[in-house]
């Protein structure tokens, strides 16, 4: 993905039509049929702080760049979002957009992998999980049925691991809104997770070259679900830099929870930063 970034980067300063866009979770989302070519593209720099489920992992801080690139073609669209905390690379083709209805084939990165030292954030070992193979980050192609209205917007996902790492399939169903408060704007979203076993098995299953007696069990998980809320607001500080700071929480039901390799059934990260808008 920063090859793809940093390629795209030097398009955009070759081209000058502007467009907006923002990622899949919210009603303002623009990433439909346009006419012709659009692009967008901004820039900043955040610090966040992450609550994590994984055991040994707990707390996790430290400053990252924001890069958020926006291409359209046509029905074609691109999208590397990293300023909201929900964001993420999305790829996708609108196949119909009719009476407040769209249904599109997209593709997007969604879930995190780790190994014996955490998430990608840790370089050191984490005591908690030695003996842990390495859970690989996925990648995503699917469906999504989107109803808009005005500021609101209702989205149902199905979607199957096209990578490699876990290859099932999994389902999501979000509803969010955007406000405008004064100068402030909002947004608002929450949202539903089902995994299938094969899912919970890859990232969260015990095998018995994994297994540790007296601290680490085999453990063989079912089919598991997740809630998620997010809130993200912006403000604007002059006219090229935006204020931004955002939350987001996450609980997981039991077949998670029980994991010998997750500490708790709640995650949250929160972040603040500033981002420059050309």
């Amino acid at each position: 993905m920063n090859k793809i970034t940093i390629s795209l980067l030097i398009l955009s300063t070759l081209l000058a039509t502007p467009c907006l866009a923002s990622n899949r979770l919210y009603a303002d989302n623009t990433l439909e049929a346009s006419d012709g070519f659009t692009w967008d593209w901004s820039f900043g720099a955040g610090y966040y702080v992450d609550k994590h489920y994984l055991q040994g992992v707990d707390y996790q801080d430290g400053f990252e760049l924001n890069i958020n690139v926006a291409i359209n073609y046509d029905k074609f669209y691109f999208d590397v979002d990293n300023s909201q905390l929900s964001g993420g690379l999305t790829i996708g083709y609108n196949l119909v957009d009719k009476y407040d209805w769209s249904l599109d084939l997209f593709a997007i990165n969604a879930h995190e992998g780790f190994d014996e030292t955490g998430t990608f954030y840790d370089d050191d070992l984490v005591s908690e999980l030695r003996g842990v193979k390495e859970r690989e980050d996925d990648f995503n192609a699917g469906l999504r049925l989107t109803r808009k209205e005005k500021t609101h917007q209702l989205s149902l996902e199905i979607l199957h691991d096209i990578s490699g790492a876990h290859k099932s399939l999994w389902a999501s169903g979000f509803i969010s809104t955007i406000q405008d408060y004064r100068n402030w704007e909002f947004r608002v979203g929450s949202g539903l997770n089902i995994y299938s076993s094969d899912f919970t098995g890859y990232y969260f299953g015990v095998d018995a070259n994994e297994a540790i007696a007296g601290l680490r069990p085999q453990y063989n998980p079912s089919a598991a679900y997740s809630l998620t809320f997010e809130i993200h607001a912006e403000y604007p500080i002059n006219e090229d830099w935006v204020f931004l700071g955002g939350w987001l929480s996450s609980w997981y039901s039991k077949e998670i929870s029980n994991s010998p390799l997750i500490s708790n059934s709640l995650r949250h990260k929160a972040k603040v930063g500033i981002r420059y808008v050309f």
